[in-house]
């Protein structure tokens, strides 16, 4: 995940550890910790962290990136037929 991670980030496409964690449908600390772990194994240094941030807030302020999107949860709180858009109830013995 950090080669996802460091590809984004040069990219200028986030501006936080919070986008980051969006994108990528985990919490901030998870990146926090694929950061440390790029920085451990030698892949950047945090000086290339704060380079890549501030590229992406710069990207950002000039209206070149926009925001990732949280993913839509709302189909948790549907009925089966309801998510499909469909009234007919599901029969489970053609299954």
């Amino acid at each position: 995940m950090t080669a996802a991670l460091r590809y984004f980030a040069r990219a200028g496409r986030n501006v936080t550890q919070k986008e980051a964690s969006v994108r990528f449908d985990v919490l901030p600390t998870t990146v926090r910790n694929w950061l440390n772990d790029g920085i451990t194994l030698g892949l950047w240094t945090e000086d290339n962290i704060d380079r890549w941030f501030a590229f992406g807030k710069k990207r950002r302020d000039k209206r070149e990136t926009e925001p990732p999107v949280r993913p839509n949860a709302s189909w948790r709180h549907k009925e089966i037929g309801e998510a499909a858009g469909d009234d007919r109830p599901i029969r489970f013995d053609v299954l």
